[in-house]
Formats: structure tokens, C-alpha cells, sequence
């Protein structure tokens, strides 16, 4: 396994964001509310994971091994699909971050701390979405 943190991803890989929350999506109509793709207002990064060549069970395997912790209240209530491909487009850069296997991020990020950085951010956030699939976990 490569454990070489600072590599960054090809464009042909699709990478996945797990949605924490049942109110940051839309089953019925599919969509992706930005807010899944804006970090915490201190962060510049945004955690995804490599599921290029995993089934369906792999991708959730991993949100329960390191994303979703019940007893913290942090619940994968569904995910975002994107290809790397279109992260590269509009400017940002994926990278690995390891541990765990597979996790990287989406970078630089804007803080947020001002109006501008806010902006930023949401439209950050919105063109991801319009490019990313949603599956609910089951």
C-alpha cells in the first residue's frame, strides 16, 4: 500500500463524500445540498475518500469503519459520488491523507472567516454538487 501522503490523485478516479446529516440531501429529487461540501468555517480542506474499483459494499464499509461513529451521533445517512476529473476543473487539488487507506482531500479551501471567503466557499460548494451523483445508504 502506498502511504505516501502528499500524492495526488489521478484525474480518472472517482472519489466519495459521506453525507452526515438527512437534511443535506433530497431522495426524491436526487439532489445535493452545498452545504455537504463546505468544512468547518477553520478548515481549508475537505475530507473524501478513493472508491475508484470498489462495489457498492466496499464504499459503505468504509464510512462504518471510519466515518460514522453512533455513539457521537454521527450518523452516513447517504454519500456524493464526483469524479476527480471535475474537482481539477474548476481549480482544486486532491491529496492523499493517510490514515485511514484511501482517505484524501479536496484543497485549499477558503476559511470563511469574511464575506468574500464565505462566497467563495458556497460557490466551491455548488459547482461540486452539480457535478457529484447521490446514493442513500440503504
Amino acid at each position: 500500500m502506498d502511504k505516501c501522503k502528499n500524492d495526488i490523485i489521478p484525474e480518472y478516479e472517482r472519489v466519495t463524500r459521506y453525507i452526515l446529516s438527512d437534511k443535506h440531501f433530497n431522495k426524491n429529487t436526487g439532489r445535493i445540498l452545498p452545504k455537504v461540501f463546505i468544512p468547518r468555517k477553520d478548515d481549508t480542506e475537505i475530507s473524501v475518500y478513493r472508491t475508484t474499483n470498489l462495489t457498492n459494499d466496499q464504499i459503505w464499509d468504509i464510512s462504518d469503519k471510519h466515518v460514522e461513529n453512533i455513539d457521537k451521533n454521527r450518523i452516513v445517512y447517504a454519500r456524493a459520488d464526483i469524479n476527480s476529473e471535475e474537482i481539477y476543473k474548476i481549480g482544486k487539488s486532491i491529496k492523499k491523507r493517510i490514515p485511514p487507506e484511501l482517505h484524501c482531500v479536496i484543497k485549499p479551501i477558503p476559511q470563511g472567516f469574511d464575506h468574500q471567503d464565505k462566497k467563495d466557499r458556497v460557490d466551491i460548494a455548488n459547482e461540486l454538487v452539480t457535478k457529484s451523483t447521490l446514493i442513500v445508504k440503504e
